[in-house]
């Protein structure tokens, strides 16, 4: 069974591209525009030694909400 933290972490060494035995990933920067933002955006939390995204600014008042596009 593969936990949200090992995806993050898989999913992290893939997009480094620095492994050959693992699988190349590119986003499209303009066809995956909020894609690649939202990616670069989203903040994770170590909670018990296993990574958790972190949700706590959407919550957050202060940001605004976009919608949806």
């Amino acid at each position: 069974m593969l936990f949200q933290s090992d995806k993050y972490l898989l999913l992290g060494l893939i997009l480094r591209e620095d492994q050959e035995n693992l699988p190349l990933v590119r986003f499209n920067g303009d066809k995956c525009m909020f894609t690649l933002i939202s990616m670069n955006n989203a903040m994770i939390k170590d909670v018990d030694r296993k990574l958790q995204k972190d949700k706590s600014s959407e919550r957050n008042v202060n940001i605004p909400f976009l919608g949806q596009f």
